[in-house]
């Protein structure tokens, strides 16, 4: 942490006390004693002999600078912050805490890996302390090929951005908005990226409409290339889907490859739309009702505690249903 008590009890960063003699000095919340440290290689800070109840995390370099260049971002951006501002009715401790103007934001820089149950409850408190938030991400949470939990439970939606992520790269200074994601099977993860050193900048993209991103013709012939490999492959739930369509003289890798531009790629669910898609349609075939059909799939969505997964859920299903209209199952018989 960069905030400690000095022997006084006045409040100290530890850029202030780095020269001084005075070596005693204490944690603002638990009272616990708190040891400066000051190295070639490390950013000065003070650590805890003890853990201490509101710090659940170790500081690494790329959290503690980054906290210090998101107070100036946010100060040079005409805001009043501060930092480490203990919030005694919900025990907790954001990075920062930015002054609005009719509300206060805490700011999260979140660089280690963080448990979901930590999440939840770190965002209830700041909505029970009728708080906005922001969580802004460090490195180790930038998306690769595929969206993992750790990820995705960050994950927020609006109207101008889709579904988003925000970073900052501290060692770069820069701010880096993930938006427009989408997760379409048999490909890696989509989307676009606004990058700026400028917090002002930033905010005004934020509210800038951007167009939904769609697959090109070319993303989406390697989508059924890939698809028709993995239909090669004699195992898991593709397989699956491939015999039970099998058992109604229905060539699965035909339908399947009509089947891929059905869906709106929300990146929502841990295993492939497709197979959802499949278990519906093949429902649907059998004589069911789309209600009835819908109660014998297995949704397996991640846990998105910002998002309303429901609501996003049944856009879903619907615009399949819209789509899976068009199609002839009997076109794809044996």
């Amino acid at each position: 942490m960069l905030i400690a008590e000095n022997s006084a009890g006045k409040k100290v960063t530890a850029f202030e006390v780095l020269n001084s003699d005075n070596h005693q000095f204490s944690c603002p919340i638990c009272h616990g004693m708190v040891v400066l440290k000051r190295g070639r290689l490390r950013m000065p800070h003070f650590a805890h002999y003890h853990q201490c109840p509101a710090h659940e995390e170790g500081e690494t370099v790329e959290h503690l600078t980054g906290k210090i260049k998101l107070l100036a971002n946010f100060s040079q951006a005409g805001y009043y912050c501060k930092l480490e501002v203990y919030l005694p009715k919900i025990k907790q401790r954001p990075d920062l805490l930015v002054d609005l103007g009719d509300k206060l934001l805490a700011v999260e820089f979140q660089c280690a890996p963080l448990k979901l149950t930590t999440f939840k409850r770190r965002t209830l408190g700041y909505v029970k302390q009728e708080l906005r938030y922001w969580w802004i991400l460090g490195k180790r949470h930038f998306p690769r090929k595929k969206l993992t939990q750790q990820i995705a439970q960050f994950m927020k939606w609006h109207p101008n951005l889709g579904f988003y992520l925000i970073y900052y790269f501290s060692d770069q200074g820069i701010f880096i908005l993930v938006y427009q994601i989408k997760q379409p099977d048999f490909l890696n993860l989509q989307y676009r990226c606004f990058k700026t050193t400028d917090l002002i900048k930033l905010q005004k993209f934020m509210r800038t409409i951007s167009k939904p991103l769609k697959l090109s013709l070319q993303a989406r012939q390697r989508q059924q290339k890939n698809f028709l490999k993995a239909c090669s492959y004699c195992q898991g739930n593709l397989f699956q889907e491939q015999m039970a369509w099998y058992q109604q003289r229905v060539v699965f890798r035909n339908l399947g490859v009509k089947l891929l531009p059905f869906s709106l790629n929300y990146p929502l669910f841990i295993s492939k739309q497709l197979i959802w898609q499949s278990q519906l349609l093949r429902s649907n075939y059998q004589g069911l009702q789309q209600s009835e059909a819908l109660k014998l799939v297995t949704w397996q969505t991640y846990q998105l505690p910002l998002l309303n997964t429901q609501l996003f859920l049944k856009q879903s299903q619907n615009y399949f249903f819209i789509k899976a209209q068009q199609l002839r199952v009997t076109e794809y018989t044996i």
